[in-house]
Order: structure tokens, then C-alpha cells, then sequence
């Protein structure tokens, strides 16, 4: 058990640490390497923008001179040949200033203006020849545009080229023609891989509609570039993207950047699983130190597992046979170390057991003897009942119907009284044992004593500590009419919001403010005392006893306590 135990919690263990570690070299990889990228990212957009803007610039100011310089071309032969000898010279004065250009276009609004060049790097064409044009499309809409990656055909060859595009107009407003700079994509390229350090990360230029507009690296599906633009937020920034196409799952480490004013959008996409290489060599490392770990600890575990698990096994071997009356199994007493602890406390133990279950025995002895008594003692309740019903028809022979009475109504008391043992009645059997004992007062006082019951049904199958109304009515009796010829007593009870109370009141003497603590215990103080007390054990706080002098003489007891449905245990 302690080979198994040891082996699976430094395989969880070690588990647990591949897995952070791989978690967070993860993080922390990703998070360095986009704050690398997004760093190059913005130093090839800033190149990228002067390019772009050199362009079109130089293309700006080209439509002007056009515009100011050659309004027409009308006159003669000659000066329409002379026109175009300075058009033609200053074009290609823009193609050797610059290096990233590789050719100027010029497409006149009408053919007649179409001529052939000197030189290899401008070239005039008409309107015929730019509606054959693949990219002609894009101008409709617009007076400038970017070009994506295309070949044109050269006096070198097909030249790979991204070309800019703007209309030229005179002062007047009228249409002259088209002027296309062709820049070079590979002095593009370069800069678009100035950094680039895997093979298989592709870079991406996306105008702002998302049109793929130059590409270095693995080529990007447009399906791809797709997902990889749904989690792009914001001009510059870095997040995870997820590709499912023909070859499976694929996911991509996405950096960006905007090129602000022209909304375009250069973004790096990394294979994720390059990113994180180095943290798979890491976790592969720490599997491997895991792994010789394990066989280290199986090594320990099998030579030290009998010296622990022998003085466990002699404990639960003497634990299985221990029994109460037998002699207990010895146990070494050489140990100085936690099993001597062990050891020690079991002795322990097994005295304390013995001592208890000799305790019990007794316990259980004197209980039985309670038994008895209290059977005993049930004989006499019944003795007492028979008594008195014997004197009641002794007083009715010699015709003492009051004595008779009074013994009639002390039965009925005596049997609610002890009701069977029981702590709780209805608060109706605690009227009736009240109404007993007013009756019984009645006798002697004759038509001096008044008393008024208010129990209502939903009040009186509500069950109240036995003995809680009477000492009241007596301290009244005794104390409130004394001196007195007459006296009015009225029980009202009332049950709502889960709680019970009940209202005693007389018109007697009333009660001092200071009677609690000049009250003496054979003055009636002890009966208040003890249903005070009662009630407080029974329900605490949520019950309560208030006394008081009522206005215009006697006094008032109002007794709170929750509302019992059901007889309690």
C-alpha cells in the first residue's frame, strides 16, 4: 500500500509540474515572442509606409505636372512629338530616382495620343489596352488604388510587380489618362522579411477590405486569412487562431499591425507549434527527470516499506483481537519514534475502553434500579386516585356535597397534573386544570371570585409546559385580592406568526415595581421563578414573562413563547 501510495502521488506530482510548467513556459513564450514580432512588425510597417507613400507621392506630383504642363496635346505633328519627348523624359527621370521602381505606365484617355517610347522603363498605351486589364475593375469606384502582386512582361522578362494606380485630370477637370507605378515586388519582399526567422511563418499585406495584397512565406488560403482576420481587434496586437480545412485542426500565433491612413494590415502567422517548441522540450525534459524520479522512489519505497508498514501491521493486529474481558496482544515498547507514540496511545485506549465499558455496566445497573422505583412509584397515583374517590363517596353519604366537590375537582387535577409523566400539554388541558382550581377557590369565596376564559380552538390544540398558568392565578388570589370581598380574573390566549400568547389579568391589589427584588420564596415568588425558568431552558430567548400594574389597579401577566404544534420529544 505505501509502494502504491508513494508511486501514484509522484506520478500526480509529477504531472502536475509537466503541465504548469508547460503551461506557463507556454504563456510565457507566446508573450515574449509577440512582443518581439509585434515590435519587427512595426519597424517593416514604418518602412512599408515610407515606400507606399513615396509612391504615391511621387505619383501625386507626376499627375499634377502632367496636368499643368501637357493640357492637350493638340498643334502640330512637331509639338505633339515634342510633348511627348519631355512626357516620356520626365517619366523615366521618376523611374532612375527611385529604385524601387521597376516601370512607369501612362494610358491616354484616347488612342490617337498613343505613341512608342525610347525607353524600356515607360510605356504608353490606350484606352483598349487598359479595359483588357485584370485590375482595371478596381478603378471604377475609385481615383487611386493599390495593385496586388502581378506579373508584367518587360524587355528583361515577366517581372513580378505591386503597382499604384491614379487618375490624372487637367485643371479644367477632364479626364487625361491613367498613371501606374509599377514598384518591385522583390524590394517589397525584402522588406516584408527583414527578421524572419522561421521558415514556415507566412507574412501577409491585406488592404482594407482584407484583399491579400503582397505574401512572403507559406502561402495563406484566402479561407485561412478569413479566420485569421475573425480574431484580429484593434491596429496592432497578437492572439490565437484556429483553422480546420483539408489537412486537419490547424492553429496559428497571429501578430499585426496597421498601417495607419491607409488601412492596411500587415500580420505575421506563426504555426503554433513552433511557438511553443521549446516549452514541448521542457515538458519532455521534466517527464524525463519525472520518470528517473519514479524509479528512484521505487527503489526507496521497496527497501524502507518493511521497516514502516511491519509496526503498522503489529498495531492493526493487536486492534482486530482486542475485546473487552480478554488480555490485549503486546506490543514492542522499544519504539522511540511516532509508533512508539502509536503504541503508547493504543495502550491507552484500550484501558480507557475497559474503564467505560465497566462504567456502563454499572451505569446500567442503576438504571434498572431507576426502572423499578419508577414502576413502584406509578402505584402511587393510582392509590392516591382511589383514595380520594373513596373520600368523595364518604362526603356524599354524610352530604357534604362542597367537600365532595372540592375532592371531585382535586381527582381532576391530580390526573392532569401528572398526565402520565408528560412535560407538554394542550394548552385546553391547561385550561382545564385552571378552571379546576378556580373552581376550587370559588367554593370558599363564594360569588366574590369571577374568572373569564378566552381559548379559541386554534389556540388550544397548541401544546404549552405543564403547570404554566396556575401559579399565576394563585399569586393573584393569594397576593392581588388580598384584603379584598371580591375579585375578577380573565384568561385570554392568542396564536399568530408562530407564536403563542397568552394574557392573565385581575383587578386586585396590583404589584409594586420593585417585587422581583423584594420577593421572598415562601411568598408565591417561587412558582413564577420556576415557569420562568422552564421557559427559558425550553425555548431561550424566544420566549418571555412580563408583569405589570395595569392602569386603574390589578395587574397584568403576558406570557410569549413560540407556537408548539406538535407534543415534543
Amino acid at each position: 500500500m505505501l509502494f502504491g501510495f508513494s508511486a501514484g502521488f509522484i506520478i500526480v506530482l509529477l504531472t502536475t509540474v509537466v503541465w504548469v510548467g508547460y503551461t506557463i513556459s507556454e504563456n510565457e513564450m507566446a508573450s515574449s515572442t509577440s512582443r518581439y514580432q509585434q515590435a519587427l512588425l512595426n519597424q517593416i510597417n514604418k518602412q512599408l509606409s515610407l515606400l507606399m507613400d513615396g509612391i504615391e507621392q511621387q505619383s501625386l506630383t507626376a499627375a499634377r505636372n502632367i496636368a499643368s504642363q501637357y493640357p492637350n496635346l493638340g498643334g502640330t505633328e512637331y509639338d505633339r512629338f515634342q510633348r511627348m519627348e519631355k512626357f516620356e523624359e520626365y517619366l523615366a527621370q521618376l523611374t532612375y530616382s527611385s529604385p524601387a521602381i521597376e516601370s512607369i505606365e501612362f494610358y491616354f484617355s484616347s488612342e490617337e495620343n498613343v505613341r512608342s517610347t525610347k525607353v524600356s522603363s515607360v510605356h504608353f498605351f490606350g484606352p483598349s489596352v487598359l479595359h483588357r486589364q485584370s485590375w482595371a475593375k478596381q478603378l471604377e469606384l475609385a481615383d487611386s488604388v493599390w495593385i496586388a502582386s502581378h506579373k508584367i512582361a518587360t524587355w528583361r522578362g515577366d517581372k513580378e510587380v505591386v503597382s499604384f494606380a491614379r487618375k490624372v485630370y487637367s485643371n479644367s477637370g477632364n479626364y487625361v489618362g491613367l498613371l501606374v507605378f509599377h514598384a518591385k515586388t522583390p524590394v517589397i519582399e525584402a522588406i516584408m522579411k527583414s527578421g524572419q526567422e522561421l521558415a514556415d511563418a507566412s507574412r501577409v499585406v491585406l488592404d482594407g477590405g482584407g484583399r491579400k495584397k503582397i505574401a512572403v512565406g507559406d502561402e495563406l488560403s484566402p479561407a485561412q486569412i478569413s479566420t485569421i482576420l475573425e480574431s484580429i481587434k484593434g491596429t496592432n496586437g497578437f492572439a490565437r487562431a484556429e483553422y480546420t480545412g483539408v489537412n486537419g485542426r490547424e492553429e496559428y500565433f497571429v501578430v499585426w499591425s496597421q498601417t495607419l491612413g491607409s488601412g492596411w494590415l500587415l500580420i505575421e502567422a506563426t504555426p503554433w507549434s513552433r511557438i511553443t517548441a521549446g516549452s514541448v522540450q521542457l515538458a519532455k525534459t521534466l517527464l524525463a527527470i519525472g520518470a528517473a524520479a519514479i524509479m528512484l522512489s521505487v527503489i526507496f519505497t521497496l527497501l524502507f516499506s518493511k521497516h514502516f508498514t511491519r509496526p503498522v501491521s503489529d498495531l492493526l493486529t493487536a486492534m482486530n483481537a482486542f475485546s473487552v474481558g480478554k488480555p490485549p496482544i503486546h506490543l514492542p515498547d522499544d519504539y522511540r519514534n511516532e509508533f512508539g507514540a502509536l503504541f503508547n496511545g493504543f495502550r491507552r485506549l484500550t484501558e480507557r475502553i475497559s474503564e467505560l465499558y465497566e462504567s456502563l455496566k454499572e451505569e446500567y445497573r442503576q438504571k434498572r434500579e431507576a426502572e423499578i422505583s419508577a414502576l413502584q412509584a406509578n402505584i402511587n397515583p393510582h392509590f392516591l386516585y382511589n383514595t380520594l374517590d373513596q373520600l368523595n363517596w364518604m362526603a356524599v353519604d354524610a352530604g357534604q356535597e362542597r367537600i365532595s366537590r372540592i375532592l371531585e375537582l382535586v381527582g381532576r387535577m391530580l390526573r392532569l397534573g401528572l398526565s402520565n409523566g408528560e412535560r407538554f400539554i394542550t394548552l385546553k388541558n391547561e385550561a382545564e386544570y385552571l378552571k379546576c382550581y378556580l373552581e376550587i377557590q370559588r367554593i370558599r369565596w363564594g360569588e366574590g371570585l369571577t374568572y373569564e376564559m378566552d381559548i379559541p380552538d386554534a389556540a388550544g390544540t397548541l401544546y404549552v409546559p405543564k403547570l404554566t398558568l396556575q401559579p399565576f392565578v394563585e399569586n393573584s388570589i393569594i397576593h392581588g385580592f388580598h384584603g379584598l370581598q371580591r375579585g375578577a380574573i380573565r384568561v385570554e390566549a392568542q396564536a399568530d406568526d408562530g407564536n403563542l400568547l397568552i394574557r392573565i389579568t385581575d383587578d386586585g391589589n396590583g404589584i409594586t415595581e420593585d417585587w422581583r427584588s423584594s420577593r421572598r420564596k415562601d411568598t408565591g415568588g417561587y412558582g413564577i421563578r420556576n415557569v420562568e425558568e422552564r421557559l427559558s431552558v425550553y425555548f431561550g430567548n424566544t420566549s418571555s414573562v412580563t408583569i405589570r400594574s395595569r392602569d386603574g389597579g390589578g395587574t397584568e401577566v403576558v406570557i410569549l413563547m413560540p407556537s408548539v404544534t406538535e407534543k415534543p420529544e
